[in-house]
């Protein structure tokens, strides 16, 4: 990803899709997705429409453990779990 590569180059996580390399979060967009960011420490959210769960999210959250990126996953907005991957449900 753009914000992986960010940090390999820079030792540290983008706060922003400018500072990742990407285009603004709306223009980021798909039939289901109104908008993905990059925000503080990395993370990366995306946001849903109505076709899923309108504002509904999943956030990846990067980590570096010892050299390799590691993400851990989260959702917020009461997705249903049927759109999740399977390592994000709890």
């Amino acid at each position: 990803t753009a914000v992986a590569e960010y940090y390999s180059t820079n030792a540290a996580w983008p706060t922003s899709n400018a500072s990742a390399g990407l285009d603004t979060s709306n223009n980021i967009s798909g039939t289901a997705v109104t908008s993905v960011a990059v925000g503080t420490s990395g993370v990366i959210t995306a946001t849903f429409n109505n076709r899923v769960k309108a504002g509904g999210k999943i956030v990846l959250t990067p980590s570096d453990n010892g050299g390799a990126i590691g993400w851990v996953c989260s959702t917020a907005g009461n997705l249903p779990g049927k759109y999740v991957p399977s390592k994000c449900r709890s």
